[in-house]
């Protein structure tokens, strides 16, 4: 891999947009302009640490706090891209500053929905 980063004629496999339109390689002569509007999707193990970390947390962090406590780094872009998605799919909320992990897969309360009486409609 570090020896594709060094080599001249480099293509990523990421998408960027230039002009409102999406594009699907990086070419040698992107502009500054072009490269700011370059769009990252994250992997699913990053996704999964993100997930892990606000589960695991005894308090619900700030995203400075959540982000500094993150086993490995990564960028910031990709970090609030990664929350924006948790919260589209209701695994988190946002209470001022604060991250609060809202999706129901606590142990608990699985078997107390296993266990329950369902009504029928």
């Amino acid at each position: 891999m570090q020896r594709l980063l060094k080599a001249k004629n480099y293509i990523s496999l990421y998408n960027f947009i230039v002009d409102g339109k999406r594009k699907g390689k990086v070419e040698e002569n992107m502009t500054q302009i072009e490269r700011a509007h370059y769009i990252h999707e994250p992997r699913l193990d990053t996704i999964l640490m993100v997930e892990n970390a606000i589960k695991e947390s005894g308090s619900y962090p700030t995203k400075k706090e959540l982000l500094e406590s993150l086993p490995k780094k990564i960028q910031y872009q990709t970090f609030k891209r990664i929350l924006s998605y948790l919260e589209s799919s209701n695994k988190i909320m946002f209470d001022s500053r604060k991250i609060i992990w809202i999706f129901p897969d606590n142990p608990k309360l699985k078997s107390l929905l296993e266990t329950s009486v369902k009504l029928k409609i």
